[in-house]
């Protein structure tokens, strides 16, 4: 997929630019005089930052010109000898204006949205729209009370009302306008972000925008991840795949004989992971005599962690791994954005379930069996 951002040439060689087709970032970072900045873009919501360009602070000054075809979310980063910072906009053809104070820098290292303001950037102000949308009141008390007694039940409840409450607040201000950049990127965010495959609300969701942004490149990754999700959401057949087990012998995920099979996917190095272990050990004892398997595929790098780990935490079933960590290609294939996840398939290969907390796992294996 091809990235649309090219550093504007032309203006180095005196052909005049103007601001419908090009941008201009001034910069201030007041009480810092020298330093590097680093202008760098995020491809898509959880990918490494890519650096655009990079100029050096002068007398606390800095300056930046390019191009962009449609608005892209961006990071500027300040490095300086003694503090550094950083801040999130949306880059678009246009004036931009960056202010900062380095002393804030000093006692909040990283992002510090204090020490930032930034004008002349209309999507920018349109995405803070959508971040200022205050949480609601009832579940502020949640919070308040978690927070006072350090209750796990209250956290939980607090954490249920907060996603579900976010969820809700993205859908809501995506459905406002049609035509938005801004707002298809917030749609990317939240299937990135989504635990549960709502496969039929992301495609009416992506279907209602206008056909002006079918080439945005936030549109196109969308359409291909939602994609990708659709083809192992619920109620789809399990996509088959092979991969090496701990003896480095290829092992075939249709060649698993099961009732019932959880493909559990996770890593040494994750502590969730590494709690859930004991409740997948309970339940694969309790119902392996009537058909029940577990598949773990590891996200980890170092074989001999991962393997010390099954050997701890007794994981007596399949285990396989790619060593690649986050570019496990298995995990890939499923759409794995976090670890600990999973899915339940049937004894057809279907899959029937994604992303069961333990405790919905053994109610949902003491109702099968």
């Amino acid at each position: 997929m091809k990235i649309y951002l090219v550093l504007l040439i032309l203006c180095i060689t005196g052909v005049s630019c103007s601001s419908e087709s090009s941008y201009t970032i001034n910069g201030t970072i007041e009480g810092a005089k020298e330093g590097k900045v680093y202008l760098r873009f995020r491809k898509e919501p959880g990918s490494k930052m890519e650096i655009i360009d990079t100029v050096r602070l002068l007398d606390g000054k800095f300056n930046f010109t390019g191009t962009v075809e449609d608005p892209i979310f961006c990071n500027l980063y300040y490095k300086g000898d003694s503090c550094n910072s950083f801040v999130y906009f949306f880059l678009e053809n246009s004036d931009i204006t960056i202010k900062a104070n380095s002393d804030l820098f000093s006692t909040n290292l990283g992002m510090n949205l204090t020490a930032w303001t930034i004008s002349g950037s209309g999507s920018r102000d349109e995405y803070k729209k959508f971040q200022s949308i205050k949480l609601p009141d009832e579940i502020m008390q949640i919070y308040n009370k978690a927070n006072e007694t350090d209750d796990d039940d209250i956290w939980d409840n607090y954490w249920d009302a907060y996603h579900s409450w976010s969820i809700n607040r993205s859908i809501d201000f995506i459905k406002e306008d049609n035509k938005s950049h801004v707002r298809v990127f917030v749609l990317l965010s939240l299937l990135t972000n989504l635990r549960d495959t709502r496969i039929d609300l992301l495609q009416q969701l992506a279907k209602n925008f206008d056909s002006s942004l079918d080439e945005y490149i936030y549109m196109q990754m969308l359409k291909e991840k939602i994609d990708i999700l659709s083809k192992v959401a619920i109620g789809q057949p399990a996509p088959d795949f092979v991969m090496n087990n701990q003896q480095g012998d290829p092992l075939q995920l249709s060649s698993i004989q099961a009732e019932y099979l959880l493909i559990d996917f996770w890593a040494s190095w994750c502590g969730s992971c590494r709690e859930d272990n004991p409740f997948l050990v309970e339940c694969y004892n309790k119902y392996h005599k009537n058909g029940f398997e577990i598949l773990s595929v590891s996200y980890d790098n170092s074989k001999d962690e991962w393997l010390k780990a099954v050997e701890i935490d007794g994981l007596r079933w399949n285990q396989v791994s790619d060593l690649k960590g986050w570019d496990n290609a298995v995990g890939k294939k499923y759409y794995v954005k976090t670890i600990p996840s999973n899915v339940l398939l049937d004894q057809d290969g279907i899959i029937i379930a994604r992303n069961l907390n333990m405790e919905d796992l053994q109610h949902t294996l003491s109702t099968i069996f």
